[in-house]
């Protein structure tokens, strides 16, 4: 199956799929637990293999994938992958240490930025899962 197509944004009332694939078990359940507070935010799926992360998402339609960050503070080349073929998501990537946080957003634009805390975690999620397309990437 192609997965090419958009998730909906959520309805007015309906919650924004997140999507949990750090490396770091301990910190896809800090997130989680800290994430589930939030009446806007609903984690679809914590994936421990970034091979099952493409399927997850067509599984799922999430918003957001939220992943650690790979050595030299780079997407991993599986979430590249995956949004070179299907642009279906946002992605959130962190450093396991905290030193870098990078925005990869459906709309035609990536970001580096600083540090962010969990109530900036949760209103970037929020005001960031507008569907439109993604550009192609440079492998």
């Amino acid at each position: 199956m192609n997965g090419n197509t958009t998730p909906a944004l959520p309805a007015q009332n309906e919650p924004v799929k997140v999507i949990l694939a750090n490396d770091s078990r301990l910190l896809r359940q800090m997130l989680g637990h800290v994430l589930a507070r939030s009446a806007h935010v609903e984690v679809v799926a914590e994936v421990d293999d970034l091979r099952e992360l493409a399927a997850t998402v067509q599984r799922t339609g999430a918003h957001w994938i939220i992943v650690s960050l790979a050595p030299e503070s780079e997407f991993p080349p599986s979430v590249v992958a995956l949004l070179q073929s299907q642009a279906t998501t946002n992605v959130l990537a962190m450093a396991a240490d905290g030193s870098a946080t990078r925005v990869l957003t459906m709309a035609p634009r990536e970001q580096q930025v600083p540090i962010l805390s969990v109530a900036e975690i949760l209103s970037l999620l929020q005001t960031q899962a507008g569907p439109s397309p993604l550009p192609d990437q440079e492998g």
